[in-house]
C-alpha cells in the first residue's frame, strides 16, 4: 500500500490525481475506485494500489485514512 494525498479531484469529470507522501510520480483515480459517495478532497490522505497504465500509475484500489 502507498499513502497519497488528493492533489486535485475534478468532480464534474469524475477523476484526480494523487501525490504518494513518500515522493514519486503522480497517480491518476478514477471515482469508480474510490469507496462511498463522496469524491476526494484536495489534501485528503488515503491508502492505494497501483498499476501500471500506457498514461503513468493509476490507482486501482483506494482505501481513506481517518
Amino acid at each position: 500500500m502507498i499513502r497519497a494525498k488528493c492533489i486535485k479531484f475534478v468532480e464534474e469529470r469524475g477523476f484526480g490525481f494523487l501525490r504518494p507522501v513518500d515522493g514519486g510520480a503522480d497517480i491518476f483515480v478514477h471515482v469508480t475506485k474510490i469507496p462511498g459517495e463522496v469524491p476526494l478532497r484536495e489534501g485528503e490522505l488515503v491508502d492505494i494500489e497501483t498499476e501500471a497504465s500506457p498514461r503513468g500509475p493509476r490507482a486501482i484500489f483506494v482505501q481513506r485514512v481517518g
